[in-house]
């Protein structure tokens, strides 16, 4: 992934600089080794090495810009979910939308739903969701790349957009 708009009118890709908008964001990570890692009050789990794709939303001050500022930082407090993985997996690039409805409920199910994708841990950043979803980290133990994920993300934006 890079920095480069992606080839949708819908999706965007940064590392560097994402808008202060608010908006809807996908971290695409990779863990190189497997781990066990305690994830705040959810417990210890095991981490197979492969890649992760954390879907997210940032809808308060600050928007998509401090959000995902905070979550490229490594050596912070940890705060959400995401933060302990954080510590172990890198950062292969973000993907983000400033569509004003919050989509990572629909990129959950989207991801979700792919063939050799899976739910390392139930309720994984999702603890609060209002939509009951399984969890907001999806793990691709054989990897996905930066094209896959752009498309599958994109069909959920553009079908959004276009039911108004």
């Amino acid at each position: 992934m890079n920095s480069e708009s992606s080839a949708s009118s819908h999706l965007r890709s940064a590392i560097c600089d994402p808008p202060s908008a608010c908006g809807t964001y996908a971290l695409a990570l990779h863990l190189a080794h497997a781990k066990n890692l305690r994830i705040g009050k959810l417990g210890t789990f095991h981490f197979p090495r492969g890649d992760y794709v954390y879907v997210g939303s940032a809808f308060s001050a600050g928007g998509l810009r401090a959000r995902i500022a905070r979550h490229a930082r490594k050596n912070k407090r940890a705060h959400w979910h995401i933060d302990y993985l954080r510590e172990h997996a890198r950062l292969r690039g973000i993907i983000f939308t400033d569509a004003s409805r919050a989509m990572e409920c629909e990129w959950s199910r989207r991801l979700s739903a792919c063939a050799d994708a899976n739910i390392p841990v139930a309720k994984f950043g999702a603890m609060d969701c209002r939509n009951k979803c399984a969890a907001h980290l999806i793990a691709f133990p054989r990897g996905i790349t930066s094209n896959q994920l752009c498309e599958i993300l994109d069909e959920g934006v553009a079908q959004i957009a276009n039911s108004g």
